[in-house]
């Protein structure tokens, strides 16, 4: 690849598409395993990472968000409830870069996951940066009650480690 790729991360629950219930109390949990993961690749690779934190995971789990920080990666701003609305913001944000005007939706995530290497390999050429979710790292994910929902949050998950194992060895991320 000709540049370097900015690898951001989305720290939020699964489950962040629903409205806020007390399903978020009971399932929080799923966060860490794939949180760990990510942490551990990104040590071992050397690329420090932009985290776009939702507030209420940061709340319910200090202990990830402290060892994000402590791992000096960039943290940034995915409002409190994962609701898009400005005034829910808890710190002052790190606002994504743009590139040509918008934000590249197929570099990263559900595309990752659910498309050919090649064709991620692809789009990371054309928009410089790579976005994943830990809910994208999941062993298993749970079932959700929306079909359209469900199949987002399966596919791929068998590959997408190995994936993304290959990517680290492969591009050059920015510092």
């Amino acid at each position: 690849m000709s540049r370097k790729v900015l690898m951001t991360i989305d720290f939020e629950p699964w489950f962040c598409y629903l409205p806020y219930c007390s399903f978020w109390e009971e399932n929080d949990h799923l966060v860490e395993e794939p949180t760990m993961y990510l942490l551990d690749l990104l040590m071992r690779h050397k690329i420090k990472a932009i985290w776009y934190c939702v507030g209420w995971l940061v709340d319910k789990r200090p202990d990830l968000f402290e060892l994000i920080k402590k791992e000096n990666h960039v943290i940034g701003d995915h409002t409190y409830f994962h609701e898009g609305d400005q005034d829910t913001m808890f710190f002052k944000p790190f606002r994504a870069p743009r590139f040509n005007g918008e934000k590249r939706l197929y570099s990263g995530g559900f595309w990752f996951r659910a498309m050919p290497y090649w064709w991620s390999k692809r789009e990371l050429r054309k928009s410089g940066i790579f976005y994943i979710h830990p809910h994208d790292l999941l062993w298993k994910h749970p079932k959700c009650d929306n079909p359209i929902q469900n199949f987002k949050r399966q596919i791929g998950l068998g590959t997408v480690r190995d994936k993304l194992e290959r990517l680290m060895r492969e591009v050059e991320f920015e510092d």
